[in-house]
């Protein structure tokens, strides 16, 4: 680094050092723009619109996808994202991987009956 870049640097510390809290926060919030084309994670279980801090939950654009979601799904401990209890967020990513990939539906049929 050089010297204006450490400059630079210490002078926007010492600006974000000298302001509040609030300050900070209100800085730190970001506007979601309704048109923007940011969030293009493709089919997802739980889209943007439907969690309350707007993010994608759960991506199932190929098997592999789908395969994660079960098993990240089946972790979950608590969701506080989700408007329900996790066991119907665990119910609901099973039924939309289940819906979106038949043949996972049949494979865990099949690895049940081995056992």
């Amino acid at each position: 680094m050089n010297t204006d870049s450490i400059t630079r640097l210490a002078e926007a510390f010492s600006y974000w050092a000298g302001q509040g809290f609030e300050k900070l926060a209100k800085a730190k919030k970001k506007k979601l723009d309704p048109k923007a084309k940011v969030r293009k994670r493709g089919k997802c279980v739980f889209p943007a619109s439907t969690t309350k801090d707007h993010k994608d939950r759960y991506p199932i654009n190929n098997i592999d996808q789908a395969r994660s979601a079960l098993r990240y799904a089946g972790k979950q401990k608590s969701c506080p994202w989700f408007h329900g209890s996790v066991a119907e967020m665990k119910k609901k990513v099973q039924n939309a991987v289940y819906r979106a990939y038949p043949a996972l539906r049949k494979s865990k049929e099949r690895s049940k009956k081995s056992k």
